[in-house]
């Protein structure tokens, strides 16, 4: 599909030259738009830009993986189950399992501070 856009100058000044780069570029952004629009994140950027814009408890708790991440990290799992993992992909695995394990403890205590204390004995 063809798609004209009006973009700031300082923009278009940022684009690469190349056409594919520059198709890349606009849909690695709308991607990244869509993540965002969605409470996703797919990696530290995502959770970085995410807590940086200060968050409520109840938008940490609705925090998700984005789709494509979770089938990566279901397919890294499944073949580490079976024929097992180059070192690249455990280096892969790793950092999708740290940012997966950061996102845990951030919901934890959110969902923590929504309800409030626990009761004392």
């Amino acid at each position: 599909m063809k798609v004209t856009l009006e973009l700031p100058d300082e923009l278009v000044a940022s684009l690469p030259k190349n056409g594919r780069a520059r198709n890349a570029a606009v849909v690695n952004g709308l991607t990244q738009q869509r993540r965002r629009q969605r409470n996703e994140v797919s990696d530290w950027r995502d959770v970085v830009d995410f807590f940086a814009t200060n968050p409520t408890p109840e938008q940490i708790v609705a925090l998700r993986s984005d789709p494509a991440r979770t089938k990566r990290i279901q397919t890294l799992l499944a073949k580490n189950q079976d024929a097992g993992l180059n070192p690249s992909e455990e280096a892969e695995m790793d950092a999708l399992l740290a940012v997966e394990h950061a996102v845990s403890l951030a919901k934890a205590r959110a969902l923590a501070k929504l309800n409030g204390p626990p009761p004392k004995a």
